[in-house]
């Protein structure tokens, strides 16, 4: 597991916009940056955006190359204090544009695309998917 410091962290973090902030869990586990913004909504769920990079792929081949895509998800408070979410969420391509390389500065660049706003507009038109309790739609 790759160490880093309170100053890289920092600086990560200062690249992005709109409250999202680097996800440290997924960077520890993974050891990939991705951004991650959660939204209190009224009825006292949380709605999670997070934005990385995905491999882009022909068939089973890996292309060599990346593109930004935000995963939407909805988080409900259990009777223990732990959050749970069920499903699959939903995914939004950011972008057609593709990247030989995954650059923190690049993918900090999208955040600023998404407001809170745009962010809960983008998950109503993904209701279903994201209020789906099942994995395999029913």
């Amino acid at each position: 597991m790759a160490g880093y410091t309170r100053e890289q962290i920092n600086r990560w973090n200062a690249k992005l916009s709109n409250g999202f902030q680097l996800d440290l869990h997924y960077l520890m586990i993974w050891n990939e940056k991705r951004a991650v913004r959660n939204i209190k909504l009224p009825d006292g769920r949380t709605l999670q955006a997070s934005i990385s990079w995905v491999e882009i792929r022909d068939g089973f081949r890996y292309s060599g190359l990346v593109q930004p895509e935000m995963h939407l998800s909805v988080w409900t408070p259990t009777s223990n204090g732990l959050m749970s979410s069920s499903g699959m969420g939903a995914t939004v391509k950011l972008t057609e544009e593709t990247f030989t390389r995954k650059v923190w500065n690049e993918l900090a660049r999208f955040t600023a695309a998404w407001s809170d706003e745009q962010i809960i507009a983008e998950a109503k038109k993904h209701d279903k998917a994201l209020n789906n309790p099942f994995v395999l739609g029913a």
